[in-house]
């Protein structure tokens, strides 16, 4: 029973509901973090992807453009 005692006095002192307070917050930025997390990563997938086919079409039409150039020699 002392140990509660003094459990309660932790917690009713300014120093520990300040403590308190910050692992709150963190708890609220880690909750927020593995929710946006998965978001990002498809939004990021989804990026890559359309610029992977973006530089394939140039490259595409960059050689074509390069051999139509070299035939006309």
């Amino acid at each position: 029973m002392g140990n509660w005692c003094g459990f309660k006095s932790l917690i009713k002192s300014d120093r520990a509901q300040g403590s308190v307070e910050y692992i709150l917050l963190a708890g609220a930025i880690i909750v927020a973090a593995i929710i946006i997390i998965p978001f990002y990563r498809e939004m990021a997938r989804t990026v890559a992807k359309s610029a992977g086919e973006s530089a394939n079409l140039t490259a595409n039409r960059t050689g074509a453009e390069l051999s139509e150039e070299i035939s006309r020699f």
